[in-house]
């Protein structure tokens, strides 16, 4: 046979010419098949992993598969040492140092400073608790939601967390699978009438009350008449947007998948080793001598043996079974497995917890709490870098996020004229805002310096900025109050501004109010003590 019969189609083969014994043998063959198939199914379910989004989307996880995901990478992270310090020390690389929001306008500040101070805010993203909670969600789940809830009577936005497990479905630009446009709800919530009481005196009992919605993205807002209202029998709650924030998404599902998901295997291995590693120390140190008798004086000498050392008074066993002494026949022997040329100890499962630092981009060095023989200062400073790295990545994550949601407030705050400022239709599916008059809408979010940059170092940096004379002073007032750490940069801004927002330099406005006492010949200016 050539290598062209490989590719020509086979002659068609009529039922009879295939003999009785091997038409049975290929019907047994593909029932094993099939059983094979079946056994991997089954083992792809009880797996605690990634599940597909069908067996047509190779590259997907289906929702249902990605909250079992959720629910072991939480038990990993409050259960697993490696996990938890793992996601610990990147949370403190990104929020440890917080983080500062400000829009360039003065006006626009006012309003989105009373944003970050408001109670829903600070609750779901403004507080400290808040933002280790979601860069945790992201650890755990990979992502996280929040609803952008639109009250009408105080023409706010406020924020509000959706429990991953809530969100069952996308539907997406069919143009654009990354694109998605509505998400839908479905949760069951406990509703209990407190105005119904009985003839008891109680209230009636809660009733759990299934509902399903679907809300837009930030991002989708098409023209009002093009706006469904209803997907079937379903609402969609247009004043309530939502906004997805993943991790680690694959590219053709929303869904975000955990930090911890790759590192979940070689933890719970490493875990594994130290397990046995530990029981194996314990059995070798369960005998330290070995004593040989002959049978007749075998009770006396185990008699002497036991003095001193706890027993059960049930058993009669020694409770203290570490450095006891085997006491055997002469014609006995008892000696450990011989490991000439292995190395059993704790070290040699470093590498396993090296895959899980890998996996979470921590250093060994780090996750471990000890630095070993890898611990000059060279090679600690070698491997910081990558998760420097990393932590200015998801840094740059958060600041496009936050940025989205505070453009989505200052839309709403013009839709609701609180500020002035106009919302045309970009496209068939966005909006613009446009701010009356020079206002400018853009919002800085800064997060400090990751590495550890000297204070002097800083301060001289920013004052051959000056020297250049093209950075805005107000820039370079914030920039060196952030060096500082000053807690509150807004508010010390504020005494540094005029009603315009114009900064004012606290060295000019010295020396005019010492021209100006002078001109006026107030107590203690040189004009008064030559009048004197």
């Amino acid at each position: 046979m050539g290598l062209l019969d490989y590719f020509r189609s086979p002659e068609p083969v009529t039922e009879a010419s295939v003999p009785l014994a091997e038409h049975a043998a290929l019907a047994n063959q593909l029932e094993v098949v099939q059983e094979s198939l079946a056994g991997l199914e089954q083992l792809a379910r009880e797996d605690a992993g990634w599940r597909k989004l069908g067996m047509e989307q190779a590259q997907s996880f289906t929702r249902a598969g990605l909250l079992t995901i959720h629910s072991t990478c939480l038990a990993a992270y409050v259960k697993s040492p490696l996990i938890g310090r793992g996601l610990r020390i990147r949370r403190n690389y990104v929020w440890g140092r917080g983080c500062e929001v400000a829009a360039r306008d003065a006006d626009v500040n006012e309003l989105l400073q009373a944003f970050l101070d408001s109670p829903d805010y600070q609750r779901t993203l403004g507080s400290a608790q808040a933002r280790e909670e979601r860069e945790t969600d992201l650890g755990v789940r990979g992502e996280f939601f929040v609803l952008a809830v639109h009250d009408p009577a105080a023409r706010t936005v406020r924020p509000r967390m959706v429990p991953a497990a809530q969100i069952v479905d996308s539907i997406a630009n069919p143009n654009d699978s990354t694109d998605v446009w509505l998400y839908k709800r479905q949760w069951t919530a406990t509703v209990t009438d407190l105005r119904f009481v009985g003839p008891d005196g109680r209230v009636a009992a809660p009733q759990r009350v299934t509902r399903t919605e679907w809300h837009p993205t930030l991002e989708y807002r098409p023209a009002l008449r093009e706006r469904v209202m209803l997907i079937g029998t379903e609402p969609v709650r247009w004043d309530q947007p939502i906004q997805h924030c993943a991790v680690n998404a694959v590219t053709d599902a929303p869904w975000g998948i955990p930090d911890t998901y790759a590192a979940l295997d070689w933890a719970r291995g490493y875990a594994d080793y130290l397990s046995s590693w530990a029981g194996l120390m314990k059995s070798l140190a369960r005998y330290a001598y070995k004593a040989t008798a002959p049978a007749k004086h075998a009770p006396r000498v185990r008699a002497a043996l036991q003095q001193g050392r706890g027993t059960n008074p049930v058993t009669g066993e020694a409770t203290d079974p570490v450095g006891a002494t085997a006491l055997m026949s002469p014609d006995a022997a008892m000696a450990p497995m011989h490991s000439s040329g292995a190395t059993i100890n704790a070290d040699s499962g470093k590498p396993l917890a090296g895959m899980a630092a890998a996996a979470l981009d921590v250093p060994l060095t780090m996750l471990l709490a000890d630095p070993g023989t890898t611990g000059a200062r060279a090679v600690a400073e070698t491997l910081d870098r990558p998760l420097q790295l990393t932590t200015g990545s998801r840094q740059q994550l958060w600041t496009d996020w936050l940025k989205a949601l505070f453009a989505h407030v200052l839309l709403v705050a013009a839709e609701d004229q609180v500020l002035p400022g106009d919302v045309e239709q970009v496209g068939p599916a966005r909006q613009a805002l446009t701010l009356t008059g020079d206002a400018d809408a853009t919002v800085d979010v800064t997060f400090p310096p990751v590495e550890d940059m000297p204070l002097k170092d800083r301060l001289e940096a920013l004052g051959l900025a000056d020297d250049l004379g093209t950075v805005p002073p107000l820039i370079l007032v914030r920039l060196a109050l952030e060096a500082l750490g000053v807690e509150d940069v807004d508010e010390v801004l504020d005494d540094l501004t005029d009603d315009d927002g114009d900064f004012i330099d606290p060295r000019v406005a010295a020396s005019v109010a010492a021209v100006q006492r002078e001109r006026n010949g107030a107590p203690g200016s040189q004009a008064a003590e030559a009048y004197r």
